[in-house]
């Protein structure tokens, strides 16, 4: 296929933006979830026969898109731009960043027929533009019914249950269950060396798993753990000696902070995602979240 443009060779646009990762994606029953090492390339528009248009969209478009969309509302330009703009900046060499594409893009395409008619450019970047904007419109439907996007009174854009969940999908591969095992006994190995560093300041009380560890799946998100604390510190220890130690200790992890040099320790790698334990206690008392205790530090009364 030749560049509209340009007039120089390029891939097929269905292939434009592969890459393999761990995505959110819809299944059958149309629920948000998240799969094993997907393309991220399932074209929005190509599930439950929704009309693809001259340009369909990937998962990883809509996600990169919908994280540029803050608590206020965006009218369908801007939107539209958020989700092509590496199309638009494939397209028009011009445009390095999001506002240059905005800018571009509303211009070719309120262009009039006058401006068209005298200069070639401006006729093929107007009919990119229009193109563009009727894939949109298409794959706006379908996002609008699905939950992912929802209109105002106004007719401004604001994100819907879903799309905030797709917003929030991380650049991480999922982690099956048995090196989500591997890595919780790699961080209580961590637990234990806090526990025997004489200059950590805290002791780690216990840990605690939660989220899709306690399901039975078998490809996790993430490894979500929390963590208690306990300060260290002897009786007739003095507040010099002990502040010597946690200076110490934070210099050797490379921190200015203990509680950032704690999580620096047990946090492996980004498959894990670590909490404080007070932040789940209101949520497991209410029974909105489970947890369940793997490592407990017996300290002597």
């Amino acid at each position: 296929m030749l560049n509209r443009l340009t007039g120089r060779k390029q891939g097929n646009p269905n292939n434009r933006f592969q890459l393999h990762i761990g995505v959110m994606a819809m299944s059958h029953d149309n629920s948000v979830k998240k799969i094993e090492d997907a393309v991220f390339t399932t074209k929005v528009s190509l599930r439950d026969n929704v009309p693809a248009g001259q340009y369909p969209l990937t998962w990883l478009d809509a996600r990169n898109a919908f994280q540029r969309v803050s608590f206020n509302s965006i009218d369908d330009i801007s939107l539209c731009t958020m989700l092509y703009q590496k199309l638009i900046m494939e397209e028009i060499p011009q445009c390095k960043h999001y506002q240059e594409c905005l800018d571009a893009f509303t211009h070719f395409l309120y262009s009039t027929d006058e401006d068209k008619s005298q200069n070639n450019i401006i006729r093929q970047r107007a009919e990119l533009a229009t193109s563009i904007f009727e894939s949109y419109n298409k794959i706006r439907s379908y996002l609008i019914t699905e939950g992912f996007i929802c209109v105002q009174t106004d007719n401004r854009i604001e994100l819907g249950s879903k799309g905030i969940t797709l917003k929030a999908q991380k650049n991480i591969p999922p982690v099956s269950r048995e090196r989500a095992n591997e890595l919780l006994n790699k961080v209580k190995d961590r637990a234990r060396m806090i526990n025997g560093d004489d200059l950590s300041p805290y002791f780690v009380k216990s840990i605690h798993v939660y989220g899709s560890f306690l399901t039975e799946k078998l490809l996790l998100g993430d490894l979500d753990l929390a963590f208690e604390l306990s300060r260290k510190g002897k009786v007739n220890e003095s507040r010099d000696v002990i502040r010597k130690n946690e200076l110490a200790f934070n210099k050797k992890h490379g921190v200015k902070d203990s509680l950032k040099a704690i999580y620096k320790i047990l946090r492996i790698n980004n498959s894990i995602s670590l909490c404080e334990i007070e932040s789940l206690k209101e949520l497991i008392e209410t029974g909105k979240a489970k947890s369940l205790c793997v490592y407990q530090l017996h300290l002597p009364e």
